[in-house]
């Protein structure tokens, strides 16, 4: 007998997966047995451009992510404190007046990361 996997549905970070395990036999290459196996959702994962910055008032810096899970997506950015620096929908950072905020990203999946901001 031999094992094919059929039916593959890849399993993403939002949702699980599955494909039919399938056993035939070598001879006559009929069907034996066949089962559905799940497989779990991914994990979410994230990695920041970087998690501290320092910028001159008026310099900007945009914020770069990676390393995400298949099927994941960031789903916004955000500063703690606008007065100090604003962030636009793809992680460009500019700095307006001196202080410290913090740059929060947040993926599909929930998981989040930050990026301190210092304006001098």
């Amino acid at each position: 007998a031999y094992q094919l996997k059929e039916n593959v549905k890849a399993a993403t970070v939002l949702k699980a997966g599955s494909y039919q395990e399938v056993v035939y036999c070598k001879k006559c290459h009929e069907k034996l047995s066949s089962k559905t196996v799940k497989i779990a959702k991914l994990k979410p994962a994230i990695k920041l451009s970087a998690t501290k910055k320092t910028l001159k008032k008026g310099k900007t810096f945009t914020l770069k992510v990676s390393k995400l899970a298949r099927g994941d997506a960031v789903k916004s950015f955000k500063t703690t404190k606008k007065s100090v620096a604003t962030v636009n929908k793809k992680g460009k950072i500019k700095a307006i007046n001196k202080g410290k905020t913090v740059i929060i990203v947040t993926l599909k999946s929930g998981k989040k990361a930050t990026c301190t901001v210092t304006v001098k």
